[in-house]
């Protein structure tokens, strides 16, 4: 650092001023510290993307180590000790007294660790972009493009949350065609404290901000009076966090999950690029390793696993115009995935996948003859993104429209956001080809699977299902008589019957199983992990996600997937439910014939049982003529073996 500029920390007098002792900002990114930090760094730098280049936005993590000369740590250190004798004089908890031990602990080394990250490919800190980033509290400043994103507001205080010693250093670099005419390179360090007494002046008390700047108390300015550390080659930003404390071994695998759950979108459709170092190694996530990046971090298959599948397999589907909104994209993974809709913004970052409408407004409440799946919902617009931005939290993980102001504002887009789920319901209802079904609900049979409610009790109850087993006995039908439904409250559909599979209980919204066939109830949907109910004998039924409904007089629809090991063949036949019925061993079956066959798909009819092969874990859709009448009956489908 070029001794003439002389640059210092300074704490400005408090003056009487508020009296800081903690930011409560910090409790936002208190959990999950990393993955906090990597969305609030990664959006900004998307924010900042520099229009008119093809290449991705790149942002680099690195681990290393600077010169404590370089941060001014020798006065820092002074700011950090009075702090320090400031919170155990006045008896401040364990937590406050406990910070200021490590960051005086961290100053006295030769080096301090660093978390360097940068950027690429972006403006930089152009205009006033600088002071929304670096100088201001909670300021928010539009992009020129109207693009979401970090907006430089409360969640620029992630950084400070895995800083030992709750420093941060910003530069940039980028060309200025206005006022300075040319390259234009900035330094500033920022320390986010407590108010505290002034180290020279024990009468006097400081602010709680102070700033590593020149002696006019101004950023660092030129490349010359910037040390090599903090010098950018290409236009874009640089954060480093002093005194970098992860709180885990793991933040290496920590940083990738969390770009991979939350980062999807722009790294698969090539408008980002992300790199961890970590002094040993380098890890690079890009469009073109996705999938396997997926497999070795993503342990639990997590719902974003599903969510890159639909956008990179999915057709593109979009929704009629909504009034007062606009239009919304629609991907749609079928047969695996948590059954929740993902609302990603249009500069690729996950904001809410949630089942509670009062923070994912576009969360369509699941139909229960939908499969099981995974849907990403984008604005199709830059102007429908700014309105549902406007709509973001300050953590940018929920939309509501309570962040409105007016309250004809709320009323208008909660009647937007309605029609947009009937929108987007519609597209799955084409999509699992329920339009193509028609609706009945068998209401004197299922009548007898209900329980008996009291009419003085109001609201929704939820049934509970459980995972059946048959015997290994030849040609025995194994019939299943569990229902469960989470249709939204104005769906007209009605299951007949339902074969969960291997289920994982314990998902948000879901009930757990506690092994003897008896499961929680959930949210939006009861599912059970039922391990109590598998003898010796017992074995999975290889099909899940049954749903039967009658359509016509003599038409029943029968749908399921098939699990297991390729190629499949599953043999099934029809009972009708209740007890007048219980003496009828099988439904006569005049015909079977597969709705949208795939490939490899085909289906035959012996003796009323009918026969499903398929070469691949692919959801069917069978339609059953009977030789009698099936109107206003409920069945039941049993597997033969």
């Amino acid at each position: 650092m070029a001794s003439s500029n002389n640059p210092r920390w300074h704490f400005p007098p408090r003056n009487g001023g508020i009296d800081f002792v903690h930011d409560p900002s910090a409790a936002f990114f208190n959990d999950n510290p990393i993955p906090k930090l990597v969305r609030e760094v990664i959006q900004n730098s998307l924010d900042a993307r520099e229009s008119g280049i093809a290449e991705p936005v790149s942002v680099a993590f690195a681990d290393t180590q600077v010169d404590r000369s370089l941060i001014g740590a020798s006065q820092l250190y002074r700011h950090l000790t009075s702090c320090l004798d400031r919170a155990v004089q006045e008896g401040r908890s364990e937590s406050i007294q406990g910070m200021y031990e490590r960051a005086v602990e961290t100053l006295k080394n030769s080096h301090v660790r660093c978390l360097r990250i940068t950027d690429n490919n972006t403006t930089g800190l152009i205009g006033d972009r600088w002071e929304a980033l670096v100088i201001e509290e909670g300021g928010v400043r539009k992009s020129d493009t109207g693009a979401p994103g970090g907006n430089f507001g409360i969640g620029k205080n992630a950084v400070f949350n895995v800083s030992d010693i709750q420093t941060v250093f910003y530069s940039t670099h980028y060309i200025d065609t206005k006022i300075h005419k040319g390259r234009v390179d900035k330094l500033q360090g920022k320390a986010t404290l407590m108010s505290h007494p002034n180290p020279d002046n024990s009468n006097e008390s400081l602010q709680h901000i102070g700033f590593y700047q020149d002696e006019s108390m101004q950023p660092i300015i030129g490349r010359r009076e910037i040390d090599r550390f903090f010098q950018l080659s290409e236009p874009g930003t640089g954060v480093f966090i002093m005194g970098f404390n992860p709180r885990t071994d793991r933040w290496v695998d920590e940083i990738v999950r969390a770009v991979l759950q939350n980062f999807f979108y722009a790294i698969h459709h090539q408008s980002l690029v992300v790199s961890v170092e970590n002094g040993e190694s380098t890890i690079e996530i890009k469009h073109d390793n996705l999938e396997p990046l997926f497999e070795r971090y993503d342990e639990d298959d997590s719902s974003s696993h599903y969510y890159y599948r639909a956008i990179r397999d999915a057709e593109l589907e979009t929704t009629k115009p909504i009034s007062n909104l606009g239009k919304f994209d629609v991907f749609i993974h079928l047969n695996g995935g948590p059954r929740r809709m993902a609302f990603v913004n249009r500069n690729g970052m996950l904001i809410s996948d949630s089942r509670e409408q009062k923070s994912n407004p576009i969360y369509t409440r699941n139909r229960s003859l939908w499969p099981d799946y995974a849907a990403v919902i984008l604005p199709s617009t830059d102007s429908v993104d700014k309105l549902i931005r406007d709509m973001e939290n300050p953590s940018h993980d929920a939309i509501s429209v309570a962040q409105l102001r007016e309250h004809d504002e709320q009323r208008k887009m909660r009647n937007a956001f309605k029609n947009a789920r009937d929108a987007i319901r519609a597209i799955m209802d084409n999509k699992t080809h329920l339009d193509q079904s028609g609706h009945q609900a068998n209401l004197r049979e299922l009548a007898e699977m209900f329980p008996e409610l009291d009419s003085s009790q109001r609201g929704v109850t939820s049934l509970v299902t459980r995972e059946v087993t048959y015997q290994d006995n030849t040609n025995q039908d194994s019939f299943v008589e569990s229902d469960s439904g989470d249709d939204d409250n104005n769906g007209s559909e009605v299951v007949d019957s339902d074969i969960q599979g291997d289920y994982e209980g314990g998902r948000e919204g879901e009930g757990q199983g506690n092994g003897n066939g008896n499961g929680e109830e959930g949210g939006d949907r009861g599912s059970v992990r039922d391990e109590g109910t598998y003898g010796t004998r017992g074995r999975r039924v290889p099909v899940q996600g049954v749903r039967v409904m009658t359509t016509d007089e003599r038409t029943i629809l029968v749908c399921f997937t098939p699990t297991g090991v390729s190629p499949h063949e599953v043999k099934f036949s029809l009972k009708a439910a209740g007890e007048e019925y219980q003496n009828v061993e099988r439904i006569n079956v005049a015909s079977a014939n597969l709705k949208d066959a795939k490939t490899g798909q085909k289906v035959g009819v012996n003796k009323n049982i009918i026969t499903l092969s398929a070469q691949e874990t692919e959801r069917v859709v069978i339609e059953v003529q009977t030789s009698d009448s099936v109107a206003n009956v409920a069945f039941k489908m049993g597997v033969v073996r």
